[in-house]
């Protein structure tokens, strides 16, 4: 028996199951790998608003979707428009325990027939890759309000920034569930009119048109100091030329016979 005691505290595998508060969870596969059957969830707030974050685990595609508030029935709402509806049902959903993932959303998940997971203390972790990518939404999407400015609606710079943070996903693996199924991408339903971008030119020995406006500016900002340095130049050369003002001699030959009058 001392044997196997040592044995078991040896063990990385003993230490690890040790470190999980629900031990059902030992044995079991952290992540699956079969597509569009376990998503991550997880919810940021970017300029105060509640914003539901998604990752299919298995190809690593991110969904967003812009919540009116920080409810369990706005959470299962737009689970429903971003996950099931485009991507199909999951078996699973691995969350958080805050009270934005229950209530109505497991009383909906349960109708819809998925399990919902709680995230467990310790190494088995497995919403890390959602949270880790809150960051990195929350700075593309303050620069792009930085560049349009609060004109252009906050769900349209939202969806670019996943756009862009499924770009940088690894080739091959950032297909979405749907796509992966059906052979076509998934496209969302309009919400109102949306902008028009002006598409960048790409051919070769054309000039990108953001790279001519970048270098139209700094070619003005060059002239403008061209011009204020000569405009400078100009006011030197004036006072060089012109006589020093008496005044300034006759005050200070004055002083004296102000000081005497005093006396």
């Amino acid at each position: 028996s001392t044997d196997v005691k040592k044995w078991v505290e040896a063990c990385v595998v003993c230490q690890r199951g040790a470190t999980f508060k629900d031990k059902r969870q030992v044995g079991r596969a952290t992540t699956s790998t079969t597509r569009g059957d376990e998503w991550e969830l997880d919810l940021m707030f970017v300029d105060g608003r509640p914003v539901l974050t998604g990752r299919e685990v298995a190809t690593g595609f991110y969904v967003a979707e812009l919540l009116p508030d920080k409810s369990a029935a706005a959470t299962w709402e737009a689970c429903q428009h971003r996950i099931i509806l485009a991507h199909g049902t999951p078996a699973r959903f691995r969350t958080d325990p805050g009270k934005e993932f229950g209530g109505e959303f497991l009383a909906g998940c349960r109708q819809a027939g998925i399990e919902v997971r709680p995230t467990p203390v310790g190494d088995n972790n497995p919403i890390g890759g959602v949270e880790r990518a809150h960051g990195t939404l929350d700075r593309w999407i303050r620069n792009l309000r930085l560049e349009d400015g609060e004109s252009v609606p906050l769900h349209e710079h939202l969806a670019e920034a996943v756009a862009e943070l499924n770009a940088l996903v690894k080739e091959g693996t950032s297909v979405s569930p749907f796509e992966a199924w059906t052979g076509r991408p998934w496209r969302p339903p309009a919400q109102g009119p949306r902008r028009k971008r002006q598409v960048m030119p790409t051919e070769e020995g054309e000039p990108q048109q953001r790279a001519v406006q970048v270098a139209e500016r700094a070619q003005a900002g060059v002239n403008d100091i061209q011009r204020g340095r000569a405009v400078q130049n100009e006011r030197d050369a004036e006072r060089r030329g012109r006589p020093m003002p008496r005044q300034v001699g006759d005050i200070v030959r004055y002083l004296p016979k102000a000081r005497d009058r005093v006396k």
